[in-house]
């Protein structure tokens, strides 16, 4: 039986810490009613904010607690539900977390710009779609 793809609210099972291809990663498991399926945070350069802020919808706070307690209490935050989004990556399910990250005017007014038919930021302040005060 596989987990129907799409938004679920699933409960934490479990959690820990991994290393995979030399990079820490979070594994959060997820109970969707019987069925189990871990989701990986990668904590990179390039990742740590997408991390933090999925680490933060499943209660766990990094500015006030380490990453270790997670191995060292693997059932710090199982019982607590969070919204994920179960889907395919590359022949088989993935599952993510669920946040909400409101748009930047910046990513606002690109993605305006190419509904417009242009690329460019600056094209944008040009067809009256922003502010130039709104571009990098």
């Amino acid at each position: 039986m596989s987990i129907e793809y799409g938004k679920h609210n699933a409960e934490i099972c479990g959690h820990g810490l991994a290393m995979i291809n030399d990079k820490l990663a979070v594994r959060i498991s997820f109970d969707f009613g019987g069925e189990s399926m871990d989701a990986m945070l990668f904590v990179t350069e390039n990742s740590g904010h997408i991390a933090k802020a999925q680490l933060f919808r499943c209660g766990f706070d990094s500015d006030k607690t380490t990453l270790d307690t997670l191995a060292e209490q693997p059932m710090l935050l199982a019982g607590r539900r969070v919204d994920v989004n179960v889907k395919d990556y590359q022949g088989r399910q993935q599952v993510n977390i669920l946040v909400d990250n409101p748009p930047t005017p910046e990513l606002i007014a690109r993605a305006q710009a190419i509904l417009r038919g242009t690329t460019e930021p600056k094209a944008a302040v040009a067809a009256g779609v922003a502010d130039d005060d709104d571009m990098p």
